[in-house]
């Protein structure tokens, strides 16, 4: 079967051209279908909808004359039923977000089953809540328990939090073991550890959201390849997420060291004849920020 030429002159054969368009409405329906229960939860979730919803359910018979002495709960339709549902589900979803929000480490107890361990099996946690890309991550979670006799001293016995952060200083700072010496013992402090810890994870997820975004933004504009030089790739050169390779179609390779809070601190590019220096200084002359290297990549002619 010939092909079929697009607008933009690529040949394409009929089944794919279909199954492209096929693909691309399905995306469609998907998208209002997402659409319209969110619309649908929050008009429901309101306070007007909510007082309507419950006056309709708790309204007397339409036989039933004004003075009857009691209202008839039961004259509910199976759409009344389903609004009913979809409100208080939507409120209880609203609820945990606003707690999530607010509260972003919270402690619970828990009982270690195991006849044999540590103080009587009483363990404690620390669920830290991070938000990051219009949505909830998976809690990060500590497990600690007091193995010291005589003390109330706390020990981290197991933990979620990734590789790439430094745990184990903030843990040697704000939760030091107990000397059996003469010398003080140094004190716990659990809601700071707790507290640099979440600042961390923030600002570890924050760094691996600029870089996907940096990553859209850059594939979004295809006109950046204007003097054969446009960009390439652009990648993470460590699971810190704090050194980002950039490749360019011409063979240069930039490297660029972002700070825990999101400011570029170095920047580094090899070409063909050595440093790209010019090009460095262009990067570094920016807003200093993530936010704002994209936009210095779209209008670097020369990259």
């Amino acid at each position: 079967m010939n092909p079929i030429s697009d607008s933009q002159g690529r040949q394409e054969y009929p089944e794919t051209q279909l199954e492209n368009e096929i693909a691309d409405i399905r995306a469609q329906i998907k998208s209002l279908t997402q659409r319209r229960a969110t619309l649908t939860s929050t008009l429901l979730s309101t306070i007007s909808s909510q007082s309507l919803l419950k006056r309709v359910k708790y309204a007397p018979l339409p036989d039933e004359t004004s003075t009857t002495s009691s209202i008839y709960p039961g004259n509910e339709s199976p759409l009344l039923s389903a609004a009913l549902a979809q409100s208080k589900k939507h409120t209880k979803h609203s609820q945990e977000c606003l707690y999530r929000m607010c509260a972003g480490a919270t402690m619970f107890k828990i009982k270690d089953p195991d006849p044999n361990a540590t103080d009587d099996g009483r363990v404690y946690g620390v669920r830290i809540e991070v938000f990051s890309g219009n949505e909830f991550l998976s809690p990060y979670y500590l497990i600690l328990n007091r193995p010291y006799p005589n003390s109330l001293a706390l020990r981290l016995h197991r933990h979620t939090i990734p590789p790439c952060i430094d745990l184990s200083a903030l843990r040697t700072k704000y939760l030091p073991t107990p000397i059996n010496n003469s010398q003080k013992p140094k004190k716990q402090n659990l809601p700071r550890l707790v507290r640099e810890l979440r600042r961390e994870l923030v600002s570890y997820h924050l760094r691996l959201a600029s870089v996907e975004s940096l990553r859209a933004a850059i594939c979004l504009n295809n006109t950046n390849q204007r003097s054969g030089n446009g960009i390439k790739d652009i990648s993470l050169a460590d699971a810190e997420g704090r050194n980002i390779r950039i490749n360019w179609t011409n063979g240069n390779l930039g490297h660029v060291r972002i700070a825990k809070d999101g400011r570029i601190e170095q920047c580094v590019v090899m070409g063909e004849h050595g440093r790209e220096r010019g090009i460095e200084r262009t990067l570094m002359c920016g807003d200093g920020h993530m936010l704002g290297l994209a936009k210095t990549l779209l209008d670097f002619d020369s990259v």
